[in-house]
């Protein structure tokens, strides 16, 4: 884990972005639909956004993933994919949280021992959030809120699995008041109530979850990539995002799908 992330905020209304596993690189990746999310981050004055990992597809030659008719004919290299993501994110800098690193990124970093991610964030002056991280808020009017992000690991081929794997959080970390998970691919929400004793009485509170989303295709014609090899899931393009109000999460995560 990184380190704990503090963000002194200028206003008490913001709108969380959460979105990653856009695999630029395959040709099972939207990226036209990525590009257009980046615009609604742009055009949105209340967007802090949190980029969730697997930004690039980072498969090479030796991974057992590795399909030499799978790669997208727009980039050479891994490295110009990079690129890409680069260019396309550098408008949306001022307003990043930070970025994660996806277990795409890992393998790649595993064999060349070079973290692209980490050099993208130092050269934005953002954070790099590692694999996970604890973020923590502090508005103008004194509200606080604490939240955990995490790329994601493991998850299994069924909903139930990925939603128990998410579900973990509030065994790790139950006093955070929101926690997001990428990696499965899946786009959901859910609230997740804590019980706790305070003052001598019982209490329930709520921690507000969600799977990110995707921007890659299990589907395609054309090609052949390793989730239809697998057989998984078709599932839908989008992010997931949050809205804060006055300090206070107002009504918990609504998705966005894109098609």
């Amino acid at each position: 884990m990184s380190e704990v992330w503090q963000f002194e905020m200028k206003r008490n209304d913001v709108n969380f972005y959460f979105r990653g596993d856009i695999h630029l690189g395959s040709k099972q990746s939207a990226v036209e639909a990525w590009r257009m999310s980046n615009e609604i981050v742009g055009n949105d004055p209340l967007a802090f956004d949190f980029g969730m990992g697997d930004f690039v597809d980072s498969i090479i030659a030796k991974d057992k993933r590795y399909d030499p008719f799978n790669r997208d004919q727009n980039f050479e290299s891994i490295d110009d994919a990079f690129s890409f993501f680069e260019d396309n994110y550098t408008p949306l800098k001022n307003k990043s949280g930070g970025l994660l690193v996806g277990n795409h990124e890992w393998t790649l970093i595993q064999n060349t021992e070079m973290n692209e991610i980490r050099k993208i964030c130092k050269r934005f002056c953002i954070p790099y959030l590692s694999f996970s991280a604890l973020i923590r808020f502090k508005f103008p009017n004194g509200k606080i809120l604490t939240g955990f992000v995490a790329h994601g690991a493991g998850g299994g081929r069924k909903i139930g699995s990925k939603a128990n794997r998410l579900d973990e959080v509030k065994g790790k970390f139950p006093d955070v008041d929101f926690a997001v998970y990428a990696h499965t691919h899946e786009l959901f929400t859910r609230a997740v109530p804590v019980l706790m004793l305070k003052d001598d009485k019982l209490v329930a509170r709520t921690i507000h979850m969600a799977s990110s989303g995707s921007f890659l295709r299990n589907y395609v014609p054309d090609t052949l990539g390793y989730g239809e090899r697998a057989l998984y899931d078709p599932l839908p393009i989008g992010f997931v995002y949050l809205q804060v109000r006055d300090g206070v999460i107002d009504e918990g995560f609504r998705y966005r799908v894109m098609y």
